[in-house]
This record gives structure tokens, sequence and C-alpha cells, in this order.
């Protein structure tokens, strides 16, 4: 019975097996004598990159980067003809030569009302005098902004609203 409360952890002649022969194991052996001793854990080299595998990694990021800009912002290399792009200031842009290409807009800025009722104000300030009221979901066109108004044009009409009323969003 106490043998069964204790379970088995008392029994010391049970037998042990090679892991990688199943050859039964002699008693207070610590490996099997066919097999010999497990073998090391393979030295780890300390060494990393030498200095011209990282330089050259570091030139092939470049380049592949360097072609991706190029691709993506649609530079042409062989035109000589060229003028800073306003939108891009340092970045010359092919003018005049007839291989303009339309500009495709990925996204869309969507500006619309978030309040039941926001005032449209003659400066940006709550003492400013009320020009109209928009209601929820009209749509404006940001002009300008400071620090807690956006400065709109809505329905022919230019003010400013409370940053807190209108929300913003890119398609």
């Amino acid at each position: 019975m106490s043998d069964s409360l204790i379970g088995n952890a008392n029994k010391k002649d049970e037998q042990k097996f090679c892991a990688v022969c199943r050859e039964p194991l002699p008693a207070g052996v610590p490996f099997c004598p066919h097999c010999g001793p497990p073998n090391p854990p393979e030295d780890e080299p300390d060494e990393g990159m030498g200095g011209g595998q990282t330089f050259f990694r570091i030139l092939l990021i470049v380049i592949l980067f360097g072609a991706v800009a190029i691709f993506k912002l649609d530079i042409n290399l062989t035109d000589n003809t060229e003028e800073t792009s306003p939108a891009l200031p340092g970045i010359k842009s092919p003018v005049g030569t007839g291989k303009e290409k339309e500009h495709v807009v990925d996204f869309e800025t969507i500006n619309h009302i978030k309040v039941d009722k926001s005032r449209v104000r003659q400066k940006p300030s709550i003492k400013g005098k009320v020009l109209t009221v928009l209601k929820k979901g009209s749509k404006v066109t940001i002009l300008d902004s400071n620090e807690d108004w956006w400065k709109i044009m809505a329905g022919g009409e230019t003010g400013w609203i409370s940053k807190d009323d209108l929300v913003l969003q890119i398609r």
C-alpha cells in the first residue's frame, strides 16, 4: 500500500536504454559502451560578415531602393530638359518635351462635417461672426489651418470651423 501512495519512485533496478541504438545500459554508466559519449554541440563562428561583404550588401540594397524610387516616381533619366517639380522640391521633371504623362491620383481626400451643425465663422475664434451653418455630412474643401481651426470652402462660402467638427478621410 505504501508503494501505491509513493508510486514507483523507489524502484532502483529500473532498466535504462541507449537513445541511439536501444541497447540496455549497464548500471552506473552515463553513456552507451557501443555508441560512445554524445558529441558536443558544434561551435558557432563568432565572426560576422566581413567588411567587403557588408559593403556589397549595403550597395545592393541602395541600388534596389534607387531602382524602385525611379520606377515609382517615374523619373526620366534620359531627358536633359528639366525643371524642378513644385510637388517634390529637388526632384527634376521633364518639361515641354511632349512626353509628359498624366499623373494618376492614387488616393482622394474627403472632408465632411461630423457634428449635427457646424458654424462657419469669419475668423478662427468662437467670437468670430457666424457666416453660415453646415449640416452633418456636408462636404468641404480645406484651404488652410491653424492650431484648432480649419479654413474651409463650402457652398461658395469661405470661413473657419473648429477642427473637432470635421472628419478627414483618405480613400
